[in-house]
């Protein structure tokens, strides 16, 4: 049985010590009236390093082997507030210069769109000419990976945009526009692979590759939809 090295034990020690007295000295800003968005996004950061190496031991103890949750995702999110708290700075420096140039929303049918054409055209690829015991696990998967880059995608976005304030922005007239015309074109594709299907079921095809067709249109329409929120964004809605 493997054992922690003593000197794991002491480096987690001095850290677990020095990033606590950073904590506090940022923290204490915040008396002086001096304590900004960039210094929250700072602490949760050296928060989560602080802990990292505490998670790598105790996964190490109980299993005496190293995974992702034994301290990296806490160092992967750490770096991603550490960019938005200087994203943050830069913006409460220079808000005119560091605005971001797309909105929320925007950025959001940018991330949707790309993320459903790189797990989608490789779950098609995959299982294409498949049975149904390919099929599944296939899919299951791959909704799985589109559900976490979207959770992971939204908040990298969330986090790096300035101002954050417009993330609570409600709805105005544009964007109801957009939302209406996207959500017209991609109708229009679904509806034109709706009256395929009745074909597909005459047609000498296997129930799996019929299937996998209906789920094809169905995906096509929403790259459809978000594909047109990104031109109209930058276009112009029409």
């Amino acid at each position: 049985m493997q054992s922690i090295p003593l000197i794991s034990i002491i480096g987690t020690v001095v850290w677990t010590v020095l990033g606590s007295y950073i904590i506090l000295k940022t923290i204490k800003k915040k008396k002086q009236r001096q304590f900004f968005s960039e210094h929250a996004f700072f602490v949760s950061a050296m928060i989560l390093l602080v802990v990292a190496p505490l998670m790598s031991l105790a996964v190490f103890a109980f299993n005496h082997t190293l995974n992702l949750w034994g301290g990296t995702v806490q160092v992967v999110i750490a770096v991603l507030l550490f960019a938005a708290a200087y994203r943050s700075k830069k913006y409460r420096l220079n808000p005119t210069e560091k605005e971001s140039s797309s909105s929320f929303r925007e950025k959001s049918a940018h991330l949707i769109f790309v993320a459903e054409i790189l797990i989608f055209s490789g779950y098609f690829f995959k299982t294409w000419n498949s049975n149904f015991e390919a099929i599944i696990p296939s899919f299951i998967a791959s909704a799985a990976l589109l559900v976490v880059i979207m959770i992971a995608g939204h908040i990298a976005i969330a986090l790096l945009h300035s101002p954050l304030e417009e993330l609570d922005d409600a709805i105005d007239e544009r964007d109801k526009a957009v939302a209406l015309s996207s959500t017209r074109n991609a109708y229009y594709v679904l509806a034109v692979g709706f009256w395929s299907v009745p074909i597909l079921i005459i047609a000498p095809v296997t129930t799996a590759f019929a299937l996998n067709c209906w789920f094809a249109i169905f995906i096509l329409s929403d790259l459809v939809k978000y594909g047109s929120i990104s031109l109209y964004y930058r276009l112009g809605e029409s």
